[in-house]
């Protein structure tokens, strides 16, 4: 599905005059990321990096040479990994007893899920570090549930390092990670092994130069005001954005502001909301989810009950989309922020739908 994609997009950007970058009018992203990794290979002056992604690219090419499709078939490799670790994952939270080639096993439908969520293919095969962050947060989530079944020093260790190297590519995914992670072991007793999450949680991100539990970064990015300038200078540009104001001195509004924007992020675009024909392809992907929360929104209920390891993917994609919803309201830049949250809302909508209770295996190690 990636390489096929791939394929057709590289040749449209290049018909269409975009030189087989991004091809839309509104991306620049991924042209920034191979100016800066040339930049590097050839020594030259690079400013400031807002992730460590062109540093991968530079870097790649330096071993291989620069390749603008190189770069794209590793990006498409990354998505394509991501889709194996979900379904690793929901295999490891929902063991399938039964035949082994059955479409109701949930494992088989978390990846035809995955391989077939569009937009996932499509900026998986762009030079863009949505691939990356695919990749790694699925990885993540895998290893941090196979930890938790059998904890051991080498996978607390897997999990600190995948934390890291994400971290640096979205620092807000791994917050949100680690609070999935953190709750169900609360709730569900398991003294040792949380004060083990929170160790780490606090010494990473100090090690790392962003303070315990990454207070250094997260101060700023959770301060009401820089929230709504950020909001409504970055995301709150362009004729896809919603236009909502999150007004910190009206903290009622800004409230129901925030919750707009969590449903929008989670559910949307809506019908009301669409304003062009390319947002109406978003909403053609939104409808698949609006059938899809008919099994995960149960989930909700076991959260606020007793939750259990199975709900973790879940629980993740709530928390991750409640971040995004604090600083876009923006429907094109919210279909590429919530790939990995419609991703961990999948996999567990494939262990509802594979007609097994997940929340009485996933208690046990396999």
């Amino acid at each position: 599905m990636r390489l096929v994609t791939l394929l057709a997009s590289h040749l449209y950007s290049v018909s269409a005059g975009f030189g087989g970058f991004y091809p839309l009018a509104s991306g620049a992203d991924d042209r920034f990321y191979y100016a800066a990794a040339l930049s590097m290979i050839y020594g030259e002056r690079v400013g400031a990096l807002p992730n460590v992604y062109p540093i991968f690219l530079a870097w790649v090419f330096y071993i291989f040479g620069p390749s603008l499709l190189l770069g794209k078939l590793i990006n498409a490799f990354l998505g394509a990994l991501g889709v194996a670790f979900g379904v690793l994952l929901v295999e490891r939270l929902c063991p399938w007893p039964g035949h082994a080639w059955s479409l109701r096993r949930p494992a088989h439908l978390a990846g035809i899920f995955l391989s077939f969520y569009p937009s996932a293919v499509f900026y998986s095969t762009q030079l863009l570090k949505d691939g990356a962050i695919w990749a790694l947060g699925l990885a993540l989530l895998y290893w941090g549930i196979v930890f938790l079944q059998k904890p051991s020093a080498r996978w607390l260790l897997v999990v600190a390092v995948a934390s890291s190297l994400l971290w640096f590519l979205r620092p807000y995914t791994v917050i949100a990670f680690w609070i999935a992670l953190v709750l169900p072991l609360a709730v569900l007793r398991h003294p040792r092994l949380l004060i083990g999450f929170v160790v780490v949680a606090i010494a990473v991100p100090w090690a790392m130069g962003f303070g315990p539990l990454g207070l250094g970064y997260l101060g700023p990015l959770l301060n009401p005001e820089h929230l709504s300038q950020f909001r409504e200078q970055v995301y709150g540009v362009g004729g896809s954005s919603l236009g909502l104001v999150l007004d910190p001195a009206r903290p009622l509004a800004f409230a129901l502001g925030w919750m707009y924007s969590f449903v929008t992020v989670l559910l949307g675009p809506f019908p009301w909301q669409i304003n062009s024909l390319l947002e109406a392809v978003a909403l053609g992907e939104a409808l698949v989810m609006w059938l899809l929360a008919i099994f995960w929104l149960p989930g909700v209920m076991r959260l606020l009950s007793r939750p259990s390891f199975a709900e973790i993917p879940l629980f993740f994609g709530l928390v991750l989309a409640g971040g995004v919803a604090l600083f876009s309201d923006n429907i094109g830049a919210n279909t590429r922020l919530r790939l990995l949250i419609w991703a961990s809302l999948m996999v567990y909508a494939a262990l509802r739908i594979g007609g097994r209770h997940a929340h009485s295996l996933s208690h046990h190690p396999r």
